[in-house]
């Protein structure tokens, strides 16, 4: 009588294990070696101000959105995207290429260097005048450029919708 004997737990954990660390030398050597998939590091930042804090119906605000590249190397695809809650009326931000819109692409941006965007909003005439307008500024960029501080890549920020401004 012939007894198949399987392997045991341990000798399939072993090899499971090499061909895991085989398969990441692989894939480590193949991005390696291609000098085209390098990542380059880029810490993107954005910022925004008001330059009211609080409003009234038929009156506008306008935000200063500033991106700034703290490198240290040089941001691609940087775009730039604004969002509002539906207290606002969006009119859109001048981007560097003179298009109005909520979202601009600024391109490369180098190691110190910043681009401000203005984006204008005013107020909806259905809006309670106790509520909030809120808006969110985003920056992101190119899969190819690793941003190590994820934390600035967005702002909020809120007005005071009619009465007293925010404290």
């Amino acid at each position: 009588m012939t007894r198949l004997v399987h392997p045991s737990l341990s000798r399939r954990r072993l090899l499971l294990s090499l061909l895991a660390a085989t398969t990441m030398l692989a894939g480590w050597l193949a991005l390696t070696a291609d000098p085209a998939i390098a990542a380059s590091t880029a810490d993107l930042a954005v910022t925004m101000v008001g330059d009211v804090k609080d409003l009234t119906s038929g009156n506008t605000i306008t935000f200063a959105v500033t991106v700034t590249n703290h490198g240290p190397d040089v941001a691609t695809g940087v775009t730039v995207d604004v969002g509002v809650s539906d207290s606002y009326v969006d009119f859109g931000g001048t981007c560097p290429d003179a298009s109005v819109a909520s979202f601009c692409d600024l391109g490369e941006l180098a190691p110190g260097a910043s681009v401000t965007v203005l984006y204008r909003l005013g107020v909806r005439y259905a809006c309670s005048p106790d509520r909030l307008g809120v808006a969110v500024a985003s920056v992101a960029h190119a899969a190819e450029t690793v941003d190590p501080i994820s934390a600035n890549d967005f702002v909020r920020t809120e007005t005071k919708l009619g009465g007293k401004p925010l404290s």
